[in-house]
This record gives structure tokens, sequence and C-alpha cells, in this order.
């Protein structure tokens, strides 16, 4: 379906996770947008989570899913000519994605500075760990690295342990969608004055915005926050509880008095709920283990559905806690079509996110599969950039593109 970003042209060279979910949502909304990948330097991506355990770069899900109704050209940017092709595609475009180490578009010559000489009007966004200046710029690294760099680990784990991970690349989809949203407001900026800019986003940045209170209790009290578990100052309950069944859990926080009285009610009022270590939030807060161990006797009784089911209809928050095949069954995320199955041909029927929000107007969604390796390259050779089939043989004689 036609979206608001149609008629826009993107040339991305992002890779792995974090840049290609930029592209994702511009693809998603309408954009044309131009993978520009290598036969010789896989996309990461192209190597993780094979389909059936086929390592195949065209059957591995986590490229179909971040990579979806986009093109793919492969070119050698080890060449002069492949370099002066990607040239000519940007020249003909609107937005350039990368997210390099700085010292790589720096190696081809395809600064903004360069390219805007091209193409005045040109937005390009450049994503990487740190930024594209300054004494860390250079640092290598990746999704799992993050947040630790960013101090979101410190925040993550139980108070008598150490600083425990996000179980994947949890800062990627975070720049992601910042980093959409900057191209967005970029392309607005220069629909009203013609005007191209350039976007040095740094995903460790990025990522600190999620502890923004933890900076802010800093700054005006001197307090350094660290791990407390399932723990959060003013509420209590607040916690993940057994539930009957294997490695079934609910979370419930509670705040306010009103949600303490309703969660008793839930409860069936156990003569415990009427004790004076549990009179108030404060005594409450003061006595938690008590209290998870009291609310877990109860909760363990109960599949974690009903346990949410009877605290959402009191009034309660609580949510059960999902893996990802009680996701695929969902009935919320069903009614929201959430996920799109697509035909590939090769991974067959699969399975792709749509993302989080809809517009009424131009309500977008996703426009195709993920490309094959190379693809689209004839296409967009010839068919773009108007070179004939003979140039194009000549081409992939020289190794220029595959």
């Amino acid at each position: 379906m036609a979206g608001v970003l149609s008629g826009i042209r993107v040339v991305d060279f992002t890779w792995v996770w974090a840049g290609p979910i930029i592209g994702r949502y511009l693809a998603d909304y309408g954009a044309e947008v131009i993978k520009v990948e290598s036969a010789t330097r896989l996309d990461l991506a192209r190597q993780l989570i094979y389909k059936d355990g086929v390592a195949d770069p065209d059957m591995a899900v986590a490229y179909t899913n971040f990579n979806a109704g986009k093109k793919s050209l492969l070119l050698n940017m080890a060449t002069s000519e492949g370099i002066e092709l990607a040239k000519r595609l940007i020249a003909v475009s609107d937005v350039v994605l990368e997210s390099m180490t700085p010292k790589v578009m720096r190696q081809w010559g395809l600064t903004y500075e360069a390219l805007r000489r091209l193409k005045p009007d040109l937005i390009m966004l450049s994503s990487c760990m740190q930024g594209q200046t300054g004494p860390y710029c250079l640092s290598p690294g990746n999704g799992g690295i993050l947040p630790a760099l960013s101090g979101i680990s410190e925040l993550t784990g139980w108070p008598d342990r150490g600083p425990t991970g996000q179980g994947g690349p949890y800062t990627d989809f975070l720049a992601g969608a910042m980093g959409a949203a900057a191209v967005l407001v970029a392309l607005v900026h220069r629909q009203r004055t013609g005007e191209g800019q350039y976007i040095d986003l740094s995903q460790n940045e990025s990522a600190m915005h999620f502890i923004t209170t933890a900076f802010l209790d800093y700054s005006a009290n001197g307090r350094v926050a660290t791990r407390m578990g399932n723990r959060r100052p003013g509420f209590a309950p607040h916690g993940v509880y057994r539930c009957q069944g294997e490695e079934a859990w609910c979370t419930i926080a509670v705040r306010s008095e009103a949600e303490w009285q309703a969660l008793c009610a839930a409860m069936g009022h156990p003569a415990w709920t009427r004790e004076a270590r549990f009179a108030t939030r404060a005594a409450r807060e003061a006595n938690q283990d008590a209290l998870d161990a009291l609310i877990t006797a109860w909760t363990a009784q109960l599949p974690a559905s009903e346990v949410m089911a009877r605290l959402q209809r009191a009034g309660v928050p609580a949510a059960v806690v999902h893996d990802a095949a009680s996701l695929a069954h969902d009935p919320q995320l069903a009614h929201r079509g959430h996920y799109a199955r697509l035909p590939h041909p090769r991974l067959g029927e699969h399975v792709i996110d749509n993302y989080g929000f809809r517009l009424s107007a131009t309500p977008g969604g996703v426009q195709g599969p993920a490309p094959l390796l190379g693809q689209h390259t004839e296409e967009i050779l010839g068919g773009l950039l108007g070179l004939s089939s003979q140039e194009i043989a000549r081409l992939r004689a020289a190794g220029v593109v595959a």
C-alpha cells in the first residue's frame, strides 16, 4: 500500500540491526529503500538465526524482519567503480543511511560534505556506537556492549549480584526508532526550507534517554541509582510473582492505596493484609520480602493468565510474563495486526513484526518481504541508473557488482 513517504528514495549502507531498523521504518511508510550490500562481507544479520538451521544468507530470519520491503544492490565498495556507482545512486536519492565506524565512509570519500555537492538537499544519517567525533568515536562494539556504556546494565539485576545484561541488543531498538524519527524531522525541515542536513546519531546517547530518572536523581539529590531487582521506590508490592505451572509468572505493580485495597479484595481479603506492617505504603515498602512471599503464596495457586485477569478487572496493574510462543498467540496483538505474514521465495510464508503505531490517513505497513542477496542489482543499475546490459555484464566480470 502507498505510504506517506511514497516518492522518497533512501540509500541504506547500514547493517546488523540498529541501522536497518531505521530503514525499515521508512520502507514501511512508503519510501523506496535500496540496501547496498557486499558479497564478500555479509551483513551480520544475514548470518544469524537461520530458519531450520540452514546456513544461507537468504534464510536468516532476523535479516528478513529488519529489512522487509527493501531492495538489495550488491556493490564492491573496495573498487573505485563501485564507489562511483554508489555516488550516482545517491545523486538521485533523498536520504543516505550508514551505521559503520566513522572512518569507513571517509575512506570511500562519501562524507556528507562530498555527497551534498552531488545532491544539495540530501539528508544523511550516520549511526555508530558513540557518535562521529570525540575520543571514543572509533570504539568498536555492538548492542550487547552499549547497555553497559549507557548505564542501563548498572540498573538491571539484583542488588547482591553483578550487573545483568538485557538478553539482546536492547539499544539497537532504541536507536533505530530515534534515528527514524530524526530522519522524518529532517524531511519535514527540507519540505519547508529546501535544505538537507546531516544527522549524527550516537546509539549510546539514544539509549541514555531511557534512564533519565537516574540522571535527574543524581543531579538533584546526589544519589547514584543501582540495582534493585524488581523493586521500585514508591511502589509496594512491585515485582514478578510465580504462578501455577512451569516458569509461569505475573507482574504486579501497586502504588496507590486504592490499588492496594483492590489487590486485597482480589485475593479475598486474607487476614495478613490487615496487619500493621502492611497498613501503609511506607510500611509495605519496609516489609517487601514478607509481602512478596505472602502474595506468591496466592499467585502460585493460579495460572498467570487468571492472576492477570482478576487483578486487571479489579483495577490493579498486572501482566503475565510472555515468552515468544505466547506472544505469537496474544489476542491483543492479533487484533492490532501486529504480525504480518508474507511470502518469501526462500522462506515460504513467514512472520514479520509491524511497528507499534498506526497512522490514520496513511496507515503504512510492511511493503513486502526482505530481498534476496543482490536481488535488485540489475533493476537498479539498468532501470534507475540507465546502464546497458553490456555495461552491467562488464561490471560483473570486473567484480564491481555481483
